[in-house]
């Protein structure tokens, strides 16, 4: 993927490293190449959390956003109430 920040575009924005690991996955196995940026940071003092972005290339938004709406009903291990999706791409 060309991770040149003009040509990816935020897909999703979810809590954990996780999460965006099993979007990744699931967009990867559909041949949707992407990315995750953010992470959290820790120590042996403290844990600091960040969100985690799933990006994709801007020319595989659209096939990586209606992806991401089979996904809600078939990654049950995501909390889908606190995963921003969006609205379906036509």
């Amino acid at each position: 993927m060309c991770n040149t920040n003009s040509n990816l575009k935020v897909l999703t924005v979810v809590e954990t490293q996780t999460q965006a690991y099993l979007i990744i996955n699931a967009l990867k196995n559909d041949g949707i190449e992407c990315e995750l940026l953010g992470n959290h940071i820790s120590n042996l003092n403290a844990v600091v959390y960040a969100t985690v972005k799933v990006v994709v290339h801007k020319d595989a938004f659209t096939q990586a956003k209606n992806a991401l709406y089979r996904y809600k009903h078939t990654i049950k291990e995501i909390d889908w109430d606190k995963v921003d999706i969006g609205e379906m791409e036509v």
